[in-house]
């Protein structure tokens, strides 16, 4: 019964027009191939072994590159070089510098990404022909401090500024904030004020995308430097500090609980104190930053490091076999050119 059912469904598709069509069209794709003697001869010398080894081949090169990736420790940096007074009335005695280093999303602006304060003291003789070797405009005619700043940023990200341009606001009368746009990995702050005291301060922040760590990609494993260098006469003093936020435990926490953390590995120099959610300088420590230029840090995502081990298992194990299955290729080629030379 079940025979005599499956025959006819057999014979009902045979003459259906689906069948017919695919049927054809077989039949011309085997007419073009097998006019003349290429086809055969393709593939009595392998010709189907070949085109299978070079798409292994292709596959297996592509699986190396990403295993490669993968273990390779991302570099980026970050610079602030600090000249000082153009002027040479004042010099730097205070500096405070916060970076955030927390998870964040690739390519978005992340709000007080950097923000830093630095303040000046008077020096006890000023140096007034030096404005004369300046070019200042009306505004910085009458300046007590013109404080240069030049920030760059080196990493992978390609360039798009094609022109400089410059910006500038006032926070008062007194304070001129400008900021000359060179590229979007380099730029000159400028703050300028007129006020004659004997100690005067500016702020700076900056929302950012930030690139030390690159949020996007799944290399757990990463380094960085944020470079601090001051020209000029300085002298920092006891409330200077440096602060690198690094993980963020929020008081409401959801049902799945906290992230995992970010874990730094290396930092030099060592700082005055560290915990997990943040790494500060201060004192001794912050002239050993000033002294060396920058603070230099790497570390690990466990989350990306969790994933990433998992790939890498699999992409191992499947690159294995390819190699192993193209070298059986290999051998049943030679086999057939032996048979084929007899």
């Amino acid at each position: 019964m079940v025979k005599e059912v499956f025959t006819k469904i057999k014979a009902r598709s045979r003459e259906s027009f689906l069948f017919k069509m695919i049927k054809g069209l077989y039949k011309k794709i085997v007419h073009v191939l097998f006019i003349g003697k290429w086809m055969p001869k393709l593939l009595a010398f392998g010709g189907i072994h070949f085109l299978v080894l070079c798409l292994l081949f292709c596959q297996s090169v592509y699986m190396w590159t990403e295993l490669n990736k993968n273990n390779v420790t991302s570099f980026n940096q970050i610079l602030y070089h600090f000249y000082g007074d153009s002027l040479q009335n004042y010099r730097l005695n205070y500096l405070c510098f916060e970076k955030d280093m927390r998870r964040r999303p690739e390519g978005r602006p992340n709000p007080n990404d950097i923000k830093y304060e630095y303040g000046f003291t008077k020096i006890d003789t000023t140096h007034t022909a030096v404005k004369g070797k300046l070019k200042l405009n009306e505004a910085e005619q009458e300046a007590v401090i013109i404080s240069k700043i030049r920030y760059i940023t080196c990493n992978n990200v390609p360039d798009t500024l094609c022109t400089s341009f410059k910006q500038q606001y006032k926070n008062d009368s007194t304070l001129i904030y400008n900021t000359r746009h060179v590229s979007n990995h380099e730029r000159y702050y400028y703050d300028i004020t007129n006020l004659d005291n004997s100690q005067v301060l500016f702020r700076r922040v900056t929302h950012a995308r930030d690139h030390l760590i690159e949020w996007d990609k799944m290399n757990p494993c990463f380094s960085f430097w944020i470079g601090i260098i001051i020209d000029g006469e300085s002298e920092l003093n006891e409330k200077s500090v440096i602060r690198i936020k690094f993980n963020d435990f929020d008081r409401k926490v959801t049902s799945r609980g906290y992230r995992p953390p970010l874990i730094t590995e290396k930092i030099v120099p060592q700082p005055t104190y560290q915990n997990i959610k943040e790494i500060v300088y201060q004192g001794h420590e912050l002239k050993e930053v000033i002294k060396q230029g920058g603070i230099y840090m790497s570390g690990v995502d466990p989350e990306k490091k969790e994933i990433t081990e998992k790939k890498n298992l699999r992409t191992t194990v499947l690159l294995g076999t390819m190699i192993a299955f193209m070298l059986d290729i290999c051998v049943q080629l030679v086999l057939k050119w032996r048979k084929l030379k007899e």
